[in-house]
Parts: C-alpha cells; sequence; structure tokens
C-alpha cells in the first residue's frame, strides 16, 4: 500500500514538473562577427543602427513552447515570454567591450510557442504573441577615438516565462573588429601576398640557375 501510494506521489511530482516546464527559446545570430570604425561623430543612442561606428547583429529568436505547459490553460492556451535587451556581464551591462556600448536594437516585448500565432487562418492561436523573430538583435557603437583593435564579449538575453516566473537565459559569444576592411587595405594585402610570392618563385629559380650552372 504504502508502495502504491509513493509511486502515486511520484507521479504527480513528475506531472507538475512537465506542466510548468519552461518552454524552449533560441537564439541564433546571423554571424557571430562585425566590423566598423569610428567616426568624427559619437555615434546616436538608440536605433537605428548605422554603419560605420555602429556594428548591426541581427538574427532570429524562436519561442517553441512546450506543448504540455501551453495546454495546462485549456484549448488555444500558450505561455507567454518577456524578451530582455542584450547585456553583458560588465558592472555597466550596457558596456559591450573597451570604450564600445550596446545600442539596444532587440525587439523587446513578448513571445508566445503559438505557431498559428498572428497569421489570420482562423485556428487556435490567433492573436498571441509571435513564435519567431527575424531581424536586429542588438547593435554595438563605436565612440569617436576607439582604438583599431578586437573587442570581444558575451553576450546575453532573458527569457521570463509570464506563468511560472522562470527566467531563462541564452548567450552568443561575438567580436567586433576594427578598423573596418576598406577595399583598399584589402587590395594592399593582396598586393602584399603576391610581392611575397613572386620572391619566392625568383628565389627559387635563381638557386636552381645557380645549381645548373655549378655542375656545367
Amino acid at each position: 500500500m504504502r508502495t502504491f501510494l509513493n509511486s502515486i506521489f511520484l507521479a504527480a511530482l513528475v506531472l507538475t514538473a512537465v506542466a510548468h516546464a519552461d518552454p524552449i527559446v533560441t537564439l541564433t545570430l546571423d554571424s557571430n562577427n562585425g566590423y566598423g570604425a569610428p567616426t568624427g561623430l559619437n555615434p546616436e543612442p538608440g536605433p537605428p543602427c548605422m554603419a560605420p561606428n555602429c556594428v548591426l547583429f541581427t538574427g532570429t529568436i524562436t519561442d517553441y513552447g512546450d506543448p504540455l505547459t501551453d495546454n495546462i490553460g485549456g484549448s488555444g492556451y500558450y505561455s507567454y515570454d518577456l524578451v530582455s535587451v542584450a547585456y553583458t556581464l560588465n558592472s555597466d551591462p550596457t558596456i559591450f567591450s573597451g570604450p564600445l556600448t550596446f545600442d539596444y536594437t532587440a525587439p523587446v516585448g513578448l513571445m508566445s510557442g503559438d505557431p498559428n500565432a498572428g497569421d489570420g487562418d482562423g485556428l487556435t492561436g490567433d492573436g498571441n504573441p509571435q513564435d519567431i523573430y527575424t531581424g536586429p538583435i542588438f547593435g554595438v557603437d563605436i565612440p569617436t577615438g576607439t582604438p583599431d583593435g578586437i573587442y570581444q564579449a558575451t553576450v546575453y538575453i532573458d527569457f521570463t516565462n509570464l506563468d511560472t516566473n522562470v527566467t531563462s537565459t541564452l548567450s552568443e559569444s561575438v567580436e567586433v573588429v576594427i578598423p573596418e576592411p576598406s577595399p583598399a587595405r584589402l587590395l594592399f594585402a593582396g598586393l602584399l601576398a603576391f610581392v611575397a610570392f613572386r620572391g619566392i618563385v625568383r628565389r627559387g629559380l635563381g638557386r636552381k640557375w645557380l645549381s645548373s650552372a655549378a655542375s656545367h
């Protein structure tokens, strides 16, 4: 009897844990590397993020939801997630790395795991917040006078489930390279490589000629 009651209790715990599981949210950046350069003017805080003194990182945020969680409120019920802006673990979370700061372009607002959200097809879930967002995630401002270099940081975005009040955190490691490679720099680098290659070839031919002359 005790074993039977223990089994029921454990089953209830499992069901409760599953019912309140956090929805699955993912963050995918289109690129983890960005290029930019300072100008004579400091970038304006906030969007839009304009090159070259603001580097824009784009990507996709997807809320897959959890069918068991989403159905605890009945048919058509979907839990909502509140999306935060991007931040770092610096003492000032608006700092990206060194003198570089965030340009908050992330879509602060609600998402849901409803695959039919807002598509207007009349199916369950219409009117719920979007389940997929694609576009600007965050920008990085480059102030006037920023030294050349590679600026790296781990960027975090929080998702708070409004049913469970549980916050999940996603992270991406990104870098901003200054200065931005210009066509002139790329051409110069190509010329240097070509000159170096010609030097190697000429040295090789010279050694071959001397070796041939010595043998005669």
